[in-house]
């Protein structure tokens, strides 16, 4: 009788702990809430609700750093402010799709920069300096749209210092890509390369405005090129058209091309130029 009572004992004295420990915040097998924690050279959290936010960068990094669409099962949602800021040896960094925001100067001062995949599909607006200076001690930042997104927030990718040269575009239905606010007096990317991927569906209103780009090629599929999407691009010399029935918005390629003039290129598929005429 007395050794079951002591059994008994233990058992209810083990219960208090794991209840204690447990409301305290640690539990067993899962990292506590708000904890910091580490992998590879990054540190995250785990918040509440059961997503991970990446809050800094070793700023020792050096070459790729792939940010992981999840960490032990938990999606990536947020880059906090500065959390890459003066890495400056980072040379390329992927954004995965579970992002939805992506904080003040997240990736200030990334001077060697060289490539940036973008795969957040639907990210939050961003402020004007997340990317200020990024690349700009390399020979430029080539910037992939990746297939998925839906939309890039407004002023991500914003021009001012941002020294992107090339633009891959994959976004098969993006709904809104903004690389600046859109606002005449704010610079924009001046991208002198932009290459529409084949499985484009749409191209989204000011996705290029004010590119540097000497030519552009609409690929077969394009249904629809937004308003403002070609805007301003004034070293145009060459348009390459291959969408068979793609409807071309309100200025789309308005106070484009070249003092030279355009070399304007019709495919063979192509059944109707109406709305781009009327451009």
């Amino acid at each position: 009788m007395k050794r079951g009572m002591k059994n008994g004992w233990i058992l209810l004295g083990i219960g208090l702990l794991a209840g204690i420990l447990v409301f305290c915040g640690v539990r067993f097998g899962v990292a506590a809430d708000d904890a910091t924690l580490t992998q590879g050279p990054l540190t995250y959290t785990v918040v509440e609700g059961g997503t991970v936010t990446i809050k800094a960068c070793d700023k020792a990094v050096t070459g790729a750093v792939e940010i992981p669409n999840e960490i032990d099962g938990l999606p990536v949602t947020e880059i906090s402010a500065s959390a890459f800021a003066n890495c400056t040896n980072l040379s390329s960094i992927t954004i995965p799709e579970n992002v939805t925001e992506i904080g003040r100067q997240a990736f200030n001062n990334c001077t060697g920069l060289t490539r940036i995949d973008y795969n957040a599909v639907n990210c939050a607006p961003s402020s004007t300096t997340d990317f200020r200076d990024a690349g700009k001690n390399g020979s430029g930042i080539t910037l992939t749209i990746g297939k998925d997104v839906k939309t890039v927030a407004e002023n991500l990718f914003y021009g001012y210092s941002m020294n992107v040269k090339k633009i891959i575009f994959n976004a098969v239905r993006c709904e809104n890509t903004a690389y600046s606010s859109g606002g005449s007096t704010m610079p924009v990317i001046k991208a002198t390369e932009v290459i529409i991927g084949e499985n484009v569906k749409q191209i989204p209103a000011k996705a290029f405005r004010g590119c540097l780009m000497t030519g552009i090629t609409i690929p077969e599929g394009v249904e629809s090129i937004g308003e403002n999407a070609f805007y301003d691009c004034k070293k145009l010399e060459q348009i390459e058209i291959y969408a068979a029935n793609c409807t071309f918005a309100n200025s789309s390629f308005a106070y484009s091309g070249s003092p030279d003039g355009v070399e304007l290129r019709i495919g063979r598929t192509v059944e109707t130029l109406e709305t781009f005429l009327e451009n």
